[in-house]
């Protein structure tokens, strides 16, 4: 990590041991304990237990959504804007949204 922000800080033309400083007054304040407990944080996520390539079914359910969403909004402005023939809109609803 210190050479990582040491060429990083390099390549900004920064200040290389302020930043080596500030990095080792952060290192001492995370206690071993409290990266511990992040570490446990992350692995304890339920989605990270699914098999790769599989998405959670609430994810699923929100792309179907936003499909028909877009769907119907593109559906709406091509019989707004006359692109469809009449024949094709065989409810009266539909032939009422062109009005």
């Amino acid at each position: 990590l210190r050479g990582l922000v040491r060429n990083y800080v390099r390549y900004l033309d920064g200040d290389i041991d302020a930043v080596l400083v500030l990095l080792n007054e952060v290192d001492q304040i995370a206690s071993p304990g409290a990266v511990a407990a992040r570490v446990s944080a992350r692995r304890s996520v339920p989605q990270a237990d699914l098999p790769p390539g599989k998405e959670p079914a609430h994810r699923t359910w929100a792309w179907v959504l936003l499909i028909l969403v877009l769907l119907g909004v593109v559906g709406w402005y091509a019989i707004d804007r006359g692109w469809i023939p009449d024949d094709w809109l065989i409810f009266d609803w539909l032939k009422a949204l062109r009005s």
